[in-house]
């Protein structure tokens, strides 16, 4: 009587599925038009056998997965992202995978956009991106102002937070709001950003990609760390004129212990926990408006026709 054949599991196949992908026939065609070398598969999750049949004393199986990727922002930050992946391989008994009948990472949702393309309705507000600033550093002043009470220590480090968030917000809204509303300063973006030239298409996609060329600004918005002021910097620079002033040492400072109060709760490396002070807080608030400021009036100079932004004035009255 002839043996049955071993009916394989996802547990089974999951070990070599990875192997496989990760390092003897990775997907680089397909993800570098997401990634490229900033890229590093992780896992393969979410396996799914969806048919196997016998072929000789093989076994051929189709499935689907989940390709979970990281993308190297620099300076530690990352971008995780994740893909569906249909594949067919023929395995030996021994679960070995023998050869790849079929794969296919599906990258459409990177060139698809995202839901965030709703979020940014109200970046085109009538409110402008340095009043809405102006509010949140009105708001952290008021507080400030409040009666002193014994959970100071704690509000410090929630409003020195929100500081580095305003800039963030501001830096985000202005930005979004020119590339997207400008067809000259969209064509600038995708001219000059990096991230753009590193991608790659066949000429039978050109016109889907003309397409979906907004979305794809989108997801990389989406996607863009805020506080990284030299990458930031660049897309100013690139995509609007704007160049970042020589010196932003202060409010590299205050984004450094705004990540240690987010991601280690004020903790430092030697153990000790960094106090936040009222005038750790107001040097902040001065670091970031001189940089709205600097962006506002350099916006200005290269387009005096526009109607003017409202810079921070230099005393707010509370």
């Amino acid at each position: 009587m002839p043996k049955k054949k071993k009916i394989f599991k996802p547990e089974d196949i999951k070990e070599e599925i990875e192997d496989y992908v990760f390092n003897r026939d990775p997907p680089y065609d397909e993800l570098d038009e997401v990634g490229g070398p900033h890229m590093v598969m992780t896992d393969i999750s979410d396996i799914e056998i969806l048919r196997q049949k016998s072929s000789g004393d093989n076994v051929i199986i189709d499935g689907q997965g989940t390709l979970e990727v990281t993308t190297d922002m620099g300076d530690g930050d990352s971008s995780d992202d994740a893909y569906p992946i249909t594949f067919s391989y023929e395995f030996d008994k021994d679960g070995t995978i023998v050869s790849q009948l079929k794969r296919h990472v599906d990258t459409s949702s990177f060139f698809a956009g995202s839901d965030i393309y709703d979020d940014f309705v109200g970046v085109f507000g009538t409110t402008t991106q340095s009043e809405v600033f102006n509010d949140s550093i009105k708001d952290i002043r008021n507080q400030l102002h409040q009666p002193t009470t014994t959970n100071a220590p704690f509000l410090h480090k929630l409003l020195y937070v929100h500081v580095v968030t305003a800039l963030e917000s501001y830096l985000s809204d202005f930005l979004i709001s020119r590339v997207l509303k400008d067809r000259t300063m969209l064509r600038r973006f995708i001219e000059q950003v990096p991230v753009f030239q590193e991608q790659k298409f066949t000429v039978n996609k050109v016109f889907e990609v003309r397409a979906t060329i907004k979305q794809r600004v989108i997801n990389h918005f989406e996607k863009t760390v805020w506080h990284r002021l030299d990458h930031v910097g660049e897309m100013y620079s690139k995509s609007l004129g704007i160049d970042f002033p020589p010196d932003v040492k202060k409010v590299d400072e205050a984004v450094k212990l705004r990540n240690l109060l987010v991601h280690r709760n004020g903790k430092r490396i030697d153990g000790k926990q960094q106090k936040v002070t009222e005038k750790n807080i107001l040097e902040a608030i001065d670091a970031v408006e001189e940089l709205v400021n600097h962006i506002e009036a350099q916006w200005l100079k290269l387009h005096p026709k526009e109607a003017p932004q409202l810079t921070i004035a230099d005393d707010i009255e509370i």
